[in-house]
C-alpha cells in the first residue's frame, strides 16, 4: 500500500470515528478484531461490534467525547 493510499485510508477512518459511524468503522475490520475500552482488551467480531453501535455511541457522549481526529500517526514497515 502506497503512502498516499494509507493516508486516504486514515483521513477516511478519522471522519467515521468522529462521525461514531461504527458501522462503516467495521468495515475497516477483519471478521474478528481486539478492541480496548473502559474494562481492557477484548476480541470481537463485525456482528456484535455493529449491534453494540448505539450503546457504544451513548457511552461516547456520556463521558464528553464531541469530536474526535488523528493526531498523528508514522508508517512502521514490519
Amino acid at each position: 500500500m502506497s503512502r498516499d493510499q494509507l493516508d486516504i485510508l486514515f483521513k477516511e477512518y478519522e471522519t467515521a470515528f468522529d462521525k461514531l459511524d461504527l458501522k462503516k468503522i467495521s468495515g475497516y475490520c477483519a471478521d474478528s478484531f481486539i478492541t480496548a475500552g473502559p474494562k481492557g482488551s477484548i476480541t470481537q467480531n463485525k456482528k456484535d461490534c455493529e449491534k453494540k453501535a448505539a450503546q457504544t455511541n451513548k457511552f461516547y457522549k456520556s463521558v464528553g467525547r464531541t469530536s474526535a481526529r488523528i493526531i498523528s500517526k508514522r508508517v512502521m514497515p514490519i
